[in-house]
């Protein structure tokens, strides 16, 4: 059998996804932002702006990266998942592969929606848009939601109902739909993508590549 790319690399990817993510929750919750709301005043919103322009930037970055390793690991997942679901339901894989590109795009989303938001000196004295990207930029993450839903339900409904993954990982990734809908900022998902990549990287058969198409040896002729 012979691993592609996306298995290779798939499981590391993952784990630094999930690590960084428990990290920076971390370290954000260790600050103190003095977050303004975007119905505060004008002055407020720009002042909070300026003064938190570069975390902003770092964040937008940040995020960016966070959606290149999502990818990667959403990819080797989606591979795995189509070789050890039967035919008839591999449509679980494609599922799988649609939530985790709409979760990359609502982190992408995020990140230009803060780096814009940082770059209030741009504006000048349309202090409106500025108090609009920060409004959109605060309900951005929101956008995670569908994306995480669809792939951590596929995710659940495949270990669960076939056995791809180990089905405690199923029951992880029903808690992680779960609590995504009831509080995005939480991320289990990370926990869960973090579970699951180390879990592929210690014991890589636990979630099957797809096998190789089989060899058809030509028949010699008959003398």
């Amino acid at each position: 059998m012979q691993r592609s790319i996306w298995s290779r690399i798939g499981p590391g990817a993952g784990v630094l996804l999930g690590l960084g993510g428990v990290v920076l929750l971390v370290v954000l919750l260790g600050q103190d932002l003095g977050y303004v709301s975007p119905r505060e005043s004008a002055e407020a919103v720009t002042g909070f702006l300026e003064a938190n322009a570069d975390r902003f930037r770092v964040m937008s970055l940040i995020q960016l990266g966070f959606a290149v390793l999502l990818l990667i690991f959403v990819a080797d997942l989606f591979e795995r998942l189509r070789g050890a679901l039967p035919d008839s339901a591999r449509w679980l894989s494609t599922a799988f592969l649609a939530g985790g590109l709409l979760f990359a795009g609502g982190l992408v989303l995020s990140a230009a929606l803060g780096y814009g938001a940082s770059s209030i000196h741009d504006f000048g004295e349309d202090v409106q848009t500025a108090r609009a990207l920060h409004a959109l930029s605060t309900e951005s993450l929101g956008a995670i939601i569908p994306g995480v839903a669809v792939m951590t339900t596929a995710a659940a409904a495949a270990s669960l109902g076939f056995r791809a993954l180990p089905r405690w990982l199923g029951v992880f990734a029903l808690v992680a739909f779960a609590v995504n809908l009831a509080a995005y900022w939480t991320p289990v998902w990370m926990l869960w993508i973090l579970a699951t990549s180390t879990l592929l990287l210690i014991r890589p058969d636990s979630a099957p590549l797809p096998a190789d198409e089989p060899r058809i040896e030509p028949v010699p002729d008959r003398p």
